[in-house]
């Protein structure tokens, strides 16, 4: 019977570690680390190994030659040291004061966010601005706005509120929009909206049309450079106006012709124009040399085929033309267990873009 015991003991003793490390998921569900009850419950789960060598010390036994005493001290420490470690002790202080671990909250005519004090913040007429994505991320006194916990210099408490009619990302007040607490450099919140995407949705390029001329905007980022009038969101990340093609914030592919620039269908990576194919790389974007616009298919896992050549694109470096690919012969196969290919020509099969070693077909 004892060494049943000393051998149960034994393996929840190992066992511990790995229950410590894996403790931050017991915290998961929204606002758990804030409820006094769950952080004490946690704590006392936490410190099994306590009164389990504990009890060797109360009957007088051992584990395998090592005193109940000796067990129950060490299994203290280490027990409370690793807790310090992870700020668990903490996270009951601060439950126990009435300060949210998480989030905004008043204790003792103080303003806290994730626990810590909010300098200047008024205690009295605090109160968090609800959305739903932004929960709690917003807040004002009577003197200032805050997100995150940060001052938002300069915003106005008494008109500060989201823009519904946008979704609940972006907010204003009486003189400015923001958008993840960080002002659009001259929007105006009476003109502000966003472009539709391709299905008609709230994009992520928004255009402030003020008395002195519209301002474009990918997020926060104001594009000097896009005109309103001919603006064309393609997706969520690209937009093209008269003159140029964006991505994100950026001008890319100075060569396109805008005007005939278009995303391949059901492939938002590539785009193409009445001359060229293109990769759609970010700053990293160009011209796919060689490629004919008018035939050009994307077939998968990086394979494209054209009326003349085989390409491949290895993750997001650009695409250039498949070397020794037959195009009259070439055959993209998804994957082939078989073969362990997931191409192949007449010549042999191909994986990743890369001729396997195989005798011809």
């Amino acid at each position: 019977m004892k060494l049943l015991a000393q051998l149960a003991t034994t393996f929840l003793l190992l066992f511990w570690p790995m229950v410590m490390m894996m403790s931050p998921m017991m915290f998961d569900a929204p606002g758990s680390e804030n409820k006094r009850s769950v952080v004490f419950q946690a704590l006392l789960f936490l410190s099994y190994p306590i009164p389990l060598c504990a009890l060797f010390w109360l009957f007088g036994s051992d584990l395998f030659g090592i005193s109940g005493r000796t067990l129950t001290l060490s299994a203290s420490a280490i027990v409370i040291t690793a807790m310090i470690v992870f700020g668990y002790p903490q996270l009951l202080s601060n439950s126990l004061k009435g300060i949210a671990n998480s989030g905004y909250s008043v204790a003792e005519n103080t303003v806290y966010y994730n626990a810590q004090a909010i300098p200047g913040a008024q205690a009295d007429s605090f109160e968090t601005l609800q959305s739903g994505y932004f929960r709690d991320r917003y807040a004002r006194d009577s003197e200032r706005v805050y997100f995150a916990g940060q001052e938002l210099a300069g915003a106005d408490p008494a008109s500060f509120h989201y823009l519904e009619a946008l979704g609940d990302e972006y907010w204003a007040d009486n003189q400015r929009v923001y958008l993840t607490g960080i002002p659009l450099e001259g929007a105006l919140p009476q003109h502000f909206s966003l472009f539709p995407d391709a299905w008609g949705h709230p994009s992520s390029y928004g255009v402030s049309h003020n008395p002195d001329g519209a301002r474009v905007y990918f997020q926060q980022h104001h594009l000097p450079d896009a005109d309103a009038d001919s603006f064309t969101v393609l997706n969520d990340y690209t937009a093209k106006d008269a003159r140029h093609i964006f991505y994100h914030e950026t001008l890319v592919l100075p060569e396109a012709d805008s005007a005939s620039f278009e995303l391949i269908e059901d492939v938002d990576h590539y785009g193409k124009d009445n001359n060229a194919v293109y990769d759609m790389l970010y700053q990293h974007s160009g011209v796919i040399e060689g490629a004919d616009p008018a035939t050009l298919q994307v077939l998968g896992r990086g394979y494209l085929r054209d009326q003349n050549h085989i390409y491949f694109r290895s993750n997001y470096q650009p695409t250039e033309i498949l070397a020794g690919a037959d195009a009259a012969s070439f055959e993209y196969t998804n994957w082939d267990e078989a073969t362990q290919s997931d191409a192949r020509d007449k010549h042999g099969y191909f994986l990743h873009g890369e001729r396997l070693e195989q005798a011809e077909r």
